[in-house]
């Protein structure tokens, strides 16, 4: 028997946490409008305030699937990398890797990252189809929240009201469109490293590196030690990369930050032409995570050779020009 949303809101509210089942249907009732806006509004600031338990992430992650638009690809192992850089896909997909990227809101998601896109020329896919083309024919394809989520965007007014970030900000990596069963996924926090690595196993990844740098960067830093939850081989390893003890030169942190869709998309196109510099170490070092996650590197060195190798060969920058030109067709 289903239990009612006012049940679970009062467990929220009251401290406690739900197990997998009743998170599932509590999340598809805020989704769905089976709570009213001060409920659903209630629910999601409680678990802002305490923070989501790793079965509540994972029920929460299904309700989410259950409601994505779903991508048919023919193409595995399909590997996410986290939608922060867009460098580091098409590095990824130049080493071979297939990659299908999400593009939207979550907690590491910078404003203009479409508008990045769309400065470099590429038009985003907005159905299941041209999505599958696209990455069957260029190793690599862009799915927009707002078409592949669309229940998100009933809940978008209630997320804009209560002005933090909520548990909805954690999901979407959980609930790919694509199935994507590798996953490079940086989070703002370490605390959160572990947590998403632990709901990432439960819901059946293959391979997944969670990460946040010390220095509060969703991915890996020149600056500061990166912490890492490495799922792969159905067990969670825990560790921290130094890029200075991989060989890369420290960088600042604002270095490697774009301010400006327009400065972001330059930069991008900077390093897929191999000009060095802070951008480039940046994206060669989270690309060689995302390579060992899809089984395209074995470690770091090996990881950092075939991300400059992607660079070099031209393939990165070839792949981003095969994308450009099929969305013109």
């Amino acid at each position: 028997m289903s239990t009612p949303f006012p049940d679970a809101l009062h467990s929220v509210l009251q401290g406690g946490t739900l197990p997998l089942h009743r998170a599932r249907l509590a999340l598809g009732a805020v989704i769905d409008g089976g709570a009213t806006a001060a409920q659903a509004g209630a629910f999601l600031g409680a678990l802002a305030l305490r923070g989501p338990a790793a079965d509540e992430l994972v029920g929460f992650g299904q309700a989410l699937r259950e409601r994505c638009v779903r991508v048919k690809v023919n193409r595995t192992p399909l590997l996410d990398t986290g939608g922060n850089s867009t460098a580091v896909a098409f590095i990824a997909a130049g080493a071979g890797a297939a990659v299908a990227e999400q593009v939207g809101r979550g907690l590491c998601w910078r404003p203009g990252l479409a508008e990045v896109l769309d400065i470099l020329g590429v038009r985003l896919d907005d159905s299941p189809e041209d999505s599958r083309r696209c990455v069957e024919a260029t190793g690599i394809c862009f799915l927009p929240q707002q078409a592949f989520h669309p229940t998100l965007e009933r809940v978008s007014p209630l997320r804009q009201d209560l002005g933090v970030r909520t548990v909805f900000d954690l999901l979407t990596p959980l609930a790919h469109p694509a199935g994507a069963g590798r996953q490079l996924l940086g989070v703002p926090a370490a605390p959160l490293v572990p947590l998403l690595a632990r709901a990432l196993k439960s819901l059946g990844s293959e391979s997944a590196m969670v990460v946040s740098s010390r220095d509060g960067l969703c991915g890996f830093s020149l600056a500061a030690p990166t912490v890492v939850a490495h799922l792969r081989a159905g067990r969670i390893e825990e560790y921290e990369v130094d890029a200075a003890a991989l060989g890369l030169q420290r960088r600042p942190a604002a270095d490697c930050v774009s301010r400006s869709p327009a400065a972001e998309a330059a930069l991008v196109l900077a390093t897929l032409k191999g000009e060095r510099g802070p951008a480039y170490d940046a994206a060669l070092l989270n690309a060689a995570a995302a390579l060992i996650v899809a089984d395209r590197a074995s470690d770091f060195k090996e990881g950092l050779a075939r991300a400059a190798e992607s660079i070099d060969s031209c393939r990165a920058l070839q792949t981003l020009e095969a994308v450009k030109k099929l969305g013109r067709t």
